[in-house]
């Protein structure tokens, strides 16, 4: 079932981009296949069933489904270049986001508590308290050390 994707549709590996080339509905042969969902992650239909591009373009390219989930590199979740994709564990996953849509200052690991900037990070579910600071500047670069030294490739740079 899995090998007749790879008939039905063209995986462009430098652009991330994919084409219909045997839709049962001619009129879309040629054209690109991807819709977003409510994740903004881009998906299609093939024989009925809805794939993640980002994971289609896993299994077109390495011939096997991942056996973890994607990590898009730069965050950018509809950037499906094959050089943007890399297999990742949940908590590797969860370290290379921006921050919460709740922290209200918009930087990642930091937060406004007593008149001061507290710089937390995680690791192995556990909450570290990284210090209190005067500004802003100072709690993200703790964090940012820290994340760096916990998270190495997979933390978020922004």
């Amino acid at each position: 079932m899995t090998d007749d994707i790879k008939h039905r549709i063209k995986y462009e590996p430098e652009t991330g981009i994919f084409v219909w080339v045997d839709c049962k509905k001619k009129s879309l042969n040629g054209k690109n296949l991807g819709v977003y969902d409510k994740d903004g992650y881009l998906t299609a239909k093939i024989n009925q069933i809805r794939y993640r591009l980002h994971r289609l373009a896993w299994f077109v390219c390495y011939g096997k489904w991942p056996s973890q989930q994607i990590d898009h590199i730069n965050g950018i979740k509809d950037d499906n270049r094959l050089c943007n994709l890399r297999l990742a564990n949940n908590s590797e996953n969860n370290c290379n986001r921006p921050a919460q849509s709740n922290n209200l200052l918009g930087v990642r690991g930091v937060r406004f508590n007593n008149n001061r900037y507290q710089a937390l990070i995680c690791k192995d579910k556990k909450q570290i308290v990284l210090g209190s600071f005067k500004t802003l500047m100072e709690a993200q670069h703790a964090y940012q050390t820290a994340a760096k030294e916990l998270h190495g490739d997979y933390r978020y740079v922004k």
